[in-house]
């Protein structure tokens, strides 16, 4: 696997016209994607992120992968995004992707500095990443540019995967047996709360906007301007507000930052029912990666350990979050 992911990389740096002063450098990455670093002779540097077709969640990323990274060079053209995002960069041939088999990968300019989990955010850099976000939300969502950027249609693509990976691994032989077996009856009763929060929200006309989808500690990297550039932006989607707020409403900060956000939004009110929707929805997402890993992945024992206390603990707060009363409620502000 590493020699053809070397020899990938090095047709990526071809078809990009990058000639690199030493072999491409493994990067931390995360369960989506391989991350390079590749330093230029010329002094530039670039990060790679290579998508890999024998991990599971790569299907769900590479239909709208191209149609999204293609998006994102557009916001970061726009006025308000600039120096805000990092967006992937086009080859001579105007190709964003570089398909090779088992691997596709995008080549993006480096950003040097470190990540919210490495280094608190500063109020002030806070601030400018709530205010990222808020244009990006003021953004109109039907552009022509945006055409092809997914719209929320409250049905995840791994929904109907769910149900069946719960069973499937209750009841074998597995080393999840003794997790998922005790808790499979709770998992499907806080999963039918989910589908029909779903099919609520699918049935109303709600406002729409375009939306990261993914502001966690990794996405988020403060450059050496001090400033907080928002990173991976697989998950671009027109969607209702919530859908990125939810990274923040259990922050300390959160009614001075939700305070900052209607500075642009004034009209915007913090929807329990979205909330709620997006709070299950992670949780779900997160369940059937780690399971799609357990079953479909050849993992070390370090990697599967870790993997299985994920799963114990995510289920567990599945159970909880479908225990919550539909008059469901949270302390935000409004």
């Amino acid at each position: 696997m590493q020699e053809y992911l070397e020899a990938h990389l090095e047709r990526v740096c071809s078809i990009f016209g990058v000639t690199p002063d030493q072999p491409p450098l493994r990067m931390r990455g995360g369960y989506v994607a391989y991350v390079h670093r590749i330093d230029s002779t010329d002094g530039t540097t670039y990060f790679s992120k290579t998508y890999d077709a024998e991990r599971p969640i790569t299907a769900m990323i590479m239909p709208t992968l191209e149609h999204i990274s293609l998006a994102t060079q557009w916001l970061a053209r726009q006025p308000t995004l600039q120096q805000r995002l990092v967006a992937p960069l086009s080859a001579v041939t105007g190709d964003v992707l570089v398909r090779d088999g088992r691997y596709t990968t995008l080549l993006f300019p480096f950003i040097e500095g470190v990540t919210p989990r490495e280094q608190p955010l500063t109020d002030t850099q806070f601030t400018h990443l709530v205010d990222t976000v808020s244009r990006l939300h003021a953004i109109d969502a039907d552009n022509p540019a945006l055409a092809t950027v997914p719209r929320e249609r409250f049905a995840p693509v791994w929904i109907d995967d769910i149900a069946p990976a719960i069973d499937r691994i209750a009841v074998s032989s597995h080393t999840l047996y003794p997790i998922l077996c005790a808790k499979s009856t709770a998992l499907h009763a806080s999963f039918r709360v989910f589908r029909t929060l779903a099919h609520t929200l699918a049935a109303m006309q709600l406002p729409m906007v375009l939306c990261h989808t993914d502001i966690h500690g990794y996405n988020v990297v403060i450059n050496s301007d001090d400033v907080p550039v928002l990173i991976d932006w697989e998950g671009l989607t027109v969607a209702p507000p919530e859908h990125d707020l939810l990274f923040w409403t259990a922050h300390e900060r959160w009614p001075l930052l939700y305070e900052r956000y209607r500075l642009l939004h004034p009209l915007h009110v913090l929807d329990r029912q979205r909330l709620r929707y997006y709070q299950g929805r992670r949780l779900f997402e997160d369940l059937i990666q780690d399971i799609q890993r357990i079953e479909g992945e050849t993992l070390v024992d370090d990697e599967r350990s870790i993997l299985i206390a994920s799963i114990d603990a995510v289920s567990s707060e599945i159970i909880a979050w479908g225990e919550i009363d539909a008059s469901f409620d949270v302390e935000v502000a409004t």
